[in-house]
């Protein structure tokens, strides 16, 4: 039967198809080739496995020692006779004359009877010592037997026993038997056996080595062969017509020199081809170069040139930050600084600079300061002359806008804006960006919610809302929010943009309004694989910027991508609650979920659909928290702090998050109803390690730690998420060929972890 379930395995050791290489499977060349690799490994492990403990079992053998005890049992007893031992000897010898081993030699001494009795038996001309197995005994008889006895050959053996070496132990006389079995065929079969498993592994080897070439020739080789096959034939024909161009020579000379023409095209062709090539990216990549223009063009022609034709000013040129906002103590006011750490209450001076400072212990007086305080710090107020009453005004106007929702309030855009700040702050990222691009992050972190109506976007849609309508069904919300802002900057008490030029203006908004934009949730998976990208690409040099190695991030010379990190800064600062220390991050979540069923109940008395996670009536608040963070922030989030690896303190609060009691706990709910499997459990999840010395994420359970009471083993869901996010994480980090043909065992996931774990930290 196990015979038969090997035979499916026998489809793969059929010959390769041809592998017609379209654009497509050329995409998807590394994982058809790790896909091939995979399931032929793991069928030369499942021959193994079936077909070497046929060739490696082993049989003990216990015979010897039974013979053994039956010769002491045979010469103990005081009745015995010679013939008795010379029957138990032929009786021994009939037993292994069928047997592979051969009896070699017997010796059993007897108390009762005198002298030893010996068997010696002709095996072969030639034994090995190694293949004797020598079985040696002894029994011990009482002194006071043996004299009670009166047998002279006892006490013969009795008086003589100190002098044989019988007398070890007091009062007692040893009696030897000894049994040898010549193992000389059954070390034979083994060593057979042994040489059949090498040749078998070395045949397997050899063939699975041939699969393994064969697999790589058809889905790499040979698609790279056609492909350089028409690369080859292209430069031909370029080089060809090059050559037409090229003036007539001597005919003498071009004889002399046609073997050397031949050899040249042969050896250049391709280093032309190349070439080639290399200018058709030029013109598809972003370019650092101008359009090239001669002196006779006038400036404004030139600068409308640049501007519509050359990337619309894709590279920016100001990216050397000004003296005044690299180094705050040297331009901020200090005065005014000093005037509003003065005026911090305690608990505020000593968490505005760490990520313990909670919004939601202090008036919006006090969070008023703390925003002027972090708009100071970065001399962003006096860079762009924003007077400190204009910019409360402007506060005070935004505070204003944002309605009394239970999470979407002016606190959550004052969170906001803190965890942008800081995001910026602790990898140095304001050497990098421009005054106007970290004022313009500042200023929508601040205001990125502003006017929320406490429902979510599938709401508005759902309910042809008139921000839905009025948009389109894109983005209702946060183009909303952008609209209310501007129209609290059109206000000229409020408007902190009124000193900046047309330039700056046109550039503030254009961030703003798409940073804003890039907080819908619906963005989300493009903004993680963008994320992801931009590591792989850009990981190097933004690692050697954090440690200090270099001054500069060469990527970010580039808007798109620069833009692309400050929408980044302001996404991660909105799902920002998971990473916050527990204190914060439970009081959070309590508000989210809260509102959440606000619209729930909101939908039910509608007659709409109730959206997912905002029925109060059946959401269990710890699956719903695991879930958002193990598939929305936690990928997120990991390849941020990848990015800037400064801010692994944020993994290190998400993974205290969960795991304060080290233990897993009940689901508790908020719940008018029995939830179907109320016996579900979650635990505490995290990831191996990543970034510099802190891990990555674990759900945030929030709320149920208040009522739980008792810790229980690890749900098999729980062992699910671990597993999601040890393998997600895995295939994002570990992209190489022999990492995952590790996937067929499945004990190599732990030490897949272990090993990239250990990687990270290196």
């Amino acid at each position: 039967m196990r015979v038969f379930k090997t035979l499916p395995c026998f489809k793969f050791f059929g010959v390769e198809e041809d592998f017609e290489p379209t654009l497509a499977a050329i995409r998807k060349v590394s994982e058809e080739l790790s896909n091939t690799l995979q399931l032929r490994l793991a069928v030369l492990i499942l021959t193994l496995v079936i077909v070497v403990p046929f060739l490696s079992y082993s049989v003990t053998d216990y015979s010897p020692n039974a013979w053994i005890t039956n010769f002491k049992m045979t010469a103990k007893n005081q009745t015995v006779t010679a013939y008795d031992i010379h029957e138990v000897i032929r009786k021994c010898e009939n037993f292994y004359q069928p047997k592979d081993q051969d009896l070699k030699y017997i010796s059993i001494e007897s108390p009762w009877l005198e002298g030893e009795f010996v068997g010696e038996y002709y095996t072969r001309n030639t034994v090995r010592d190694n293949n004797i197995l020598v079985y040696d005994s002894s029994y011990w008889v009482a002194n006071s037997l043996i004299q009670a006895s009166g047998n002279p050959v006892a006490l013969s053996y009795l008086a003589n026993a100190t002098a044989d070496g019988r007398a070890d132990r007091p009062d007692y006389t040893e009696f030897f038997v000894t049994l040898k079995i010549d193992n000389t065929d059954p070390a034979r079969e083994g060593a057979m056996f042994n040489i059949l498993i090498i040749v078998l592994v070395i045949v397997m080897l050899f063939g699975f080595s041939s699969m393994f070439n064969s697999a790589v020739n058809n889905l790499v080789v040979k698609p790279l062969e056609k492909m350089m096959f028409t690369l080859r034939n292209s430069a031909m024909v370029m080089i060809q017509a090059l050559k037409s161009l090229e003036n007539e020579g001597n005919d003498e000379n071009k004889k002399d020199n046609e073997e050397d023409e031949e050899e040249e095209l042969e050896t250049a062709k391709l280093e032309k081809m190349v070439e080639k090539l290399g200018r058709i990216v030029a013109h598809i990549l972003p370019s650092t170069q101008d359009i090239a223009m001669d002196g006779a063009i006038d400036k404004n022609t030139a600068i409308w040139l640049k501007q519509s034709y050359a990337g619309g000013g894709a590279i920016r040129k100001d990216v050397i930050r000004t003296e005044s906002v690299m180094a705050n103590e040297a331009g901020a006011d200090r005065s005014l600084l000093r005037k509003l750490e003065g005026s911090f209450s305690t608990e505020i001076a000593d968490t505005v600079d760490s990520w313990y400072f909670d919004v939601l212990k202090h008036s919006q007086d006090e969070l008023s300061d703390v925003m002027v305080y972090l708009f100071c710090t970065l001399n962003l107020l006096e860079e762009f002359k924003v007077p400190e009453s204009t910019f409360r005004s402007f506060l005070s106007a935004v505070f204003s806008r944002y309605l009394d929702n239970t999470y979407h309030n002016y606190r959550h855009g004052c969170d906001v804006c803190f965890t942008s700040y800081r995001l910026l702050l602790i990898p140095k990222l304001t050497a990098i960006f421009t005054s106007l691009e970290v004022f313009s992050l500042l200023v929508g972190a601040l205001a990125h919610d502003v006017g929320h109506i406490g429902k979510n976007n599938a709401f508005l849609v759902k309910a042809k809302h008139e921000l839905a309508l009025r948009h389109n069904d894109k983005s209702p919300l946060e183009n909303m929010h952008c609209v209310v802002l501007y129209e609290v900057l059109g206000n000229a008490e409020t408007n902190i943009f009124k000193n900046l030029n047309d330039s700056q203006w046109r550039e503030a908004r254009k961030i703003i309004i798409f940073i804003i934009l890039g907080t819908d949730m619906m963005n989300h998976n493009q903004q993680i694989k963008d994320t992801k990208l931009f590591l792989e690409v850009n990981g190097e040099a933004t690692a050697a910027f954090c440690s200090g190695a270099r001054e500069d991030i060469p990527a970010l010379a580039i808007e798109k991508d620069r833009h692309a990190i400050l929408e980044l800064i302001l996404h991660c600062s909105d799902i920002s609650n998971p990473f916050k220390p527990y204190e914060l991050c439970a009081k959070w979540a309590d508000l989210v979920v809260e509102e959440f069923f606000q619209q729930g109940d909101t939908e039910r008395e509608m007659g709409l659909e109730i959206s997912p996670m905002c029925d109060r009536n059946s959401v269990a608040l710890c699956n719903m928290q695991m879930g958002f963070i193990e598939f929305a922030v936690a990928p997120l989030i990991n390849t941020f702090v990848k990015i800037f690896p400064p801010l692994h303190e944020i993994c290190s609060n998400m993974l205290n998050n969960l795991i304060p009691h080290g233990a897993i706990k009940p689901i508790a709910t908020k719940s008018l109803r029995t939830i179907a499997h109320s016996e579900d459990s979650f635990s505490p999840m995290a990831t191996f390690i990543s970034g510099s010395t802190a891990g990555t994420i674990a759900a945030v359970i929030t709320h149920p730690f208040d009522v739980l009471k008792t810790k229980q083993q690890l749900s098999a869901s729980a062992t699910g998420t671990l597993t999601f996010l040890r393998n997600s994480s895995f295939q994002i980090l570990t992209r190489g060929l022999g990492l995952r043909l590790l996937t067929v065992i499945p004990a190599c996931g732990i030490i897949i972890t272990v090993y990239e774990g250990l990687k990270s930290l290196n």
